[in-house]
C-alpha cells in the first residue's frame, strides 16, 4: 500500500468520486472560490494507473479531519497467484518455458 496525506481543506464525502474524474476540482470555500490551482487531471491520472495495475484508489479523512489521506492498495494475492503460475510453466523455476 500507499498513502499520500496532504493538509488541505480535504474532500467531502460526496465529491470522493467526483475527484477521479477528469477536470474535476474541489474548490475551497465557496462554489465561486476560484484560487483553487491544478487541472483536474491528476488524480484521473492516478487512478487509471492504478487500476492497470490491479489496484484501487481509496480517500479518507486525515489525521484530526483535517486533510486527506489517499491510500493506493495493490492486489497482492492477484498478482502472488500469477507469479506463482509463472513460475509453474517454466522449466523448474529456471527461465525455460515448459513444454
Amino acid at each position: 500500500m500507499l498513502e499520500v496525506e496532504d493538509n488541505g481543506i480535504g474532500i467531502a464525502r460526496e465529491e470522493r468520486e467526483l475527484v477521479f474524474e477528469r477536470f474535476y476540482r474541489v474548490l475551497g470555500g465557496s462554489a465561486s472560490d476560484a484560487s483553487a490551482e491544478g487541472s483536474g487531471l491528476g488524480l484521473a491520472i492516478v487512478r487509471e494507473i492504478a487500476v492497470q495495475h490491479h489496484a484501487q484508489v481509496r480517500i479518507r479523512d486525515g489525521v484530526q479531519g483535517r486533510g486527506t489521506v489517499f491510500a493506493v492498495e495493490f492486489a497482492l494475492a492477484e498478482s502472488a497467484a500469477r507469479s506463482a503460475n509463472a513460475h509453474a510453466m517454466t522449466d523448474g523455476g529456471r527461465g525455460k518455458l515448459g513444454t
